[in-house]
């Protein structure tokens, strides 16, 4: 693997203990939403970092969010701190309309409003989502 495709790591001292790996995503209940639909229901839109301006539609279901265009939201934009595949996870219940952002396990933090995103909660519109370097809003369709 070329050094440039390796995920570079931000030191951020941590609050408290950090959850390590993405194993547990595998459990995470809201993986049956299948939905594969391409239904756009809201939008990832780059503020801070590279590729600002640039947008990523978040589609029904549940959405990857990494580098990689592997991922079904591929953040392409040139942060190396962002992990090539599903660094964060994005999924909308249509039953419930809801918006739920899952940490991916990665070494990188997330943080939604500021906040350390530690296992998942949920997302609405206007949330500034900072993965890596780069910070995102967070806007329903």
């Amino acid at each position: 693997m070329a050094d440039r495709d390796k995920t570079q790591t931000v030191h951020i001292p941590a609050s408290k203990p950090i959850r390590q790996g993405g194993a547990d995503m595998d459990n995470v209940s809201t993986q049956v939403l299948s939905d594969t639909s391409n239904i756009k229901v809201g939008f990832l839109t780059v503020i801070v970092g590279p590729g600002k301006g640039e947008s990523r539609p978040i589609f029904s279901g549940t959405n990857q969010v990494g580098r990689s265009p592997d991922n079904r939201v591929p953040l392409d934009f040139g942060d190396a701190t962002i992990s090539r595949l599903q660094h964060a996870v994005v999924v909308y219940d249509g039953n419930a309309r809801t918006f739920r952002i899952f940490d991916g396990g990665k070494q990188n933090p997330i943080h939604v409003n500021g906040e350390r995103l530690s296992g998942d909660r949920p997302i609405n519109h206007g949330d500034t989502v900072k993965i890596g370097l780069t910070t995102l809003r967070f806007t329903v369709a």
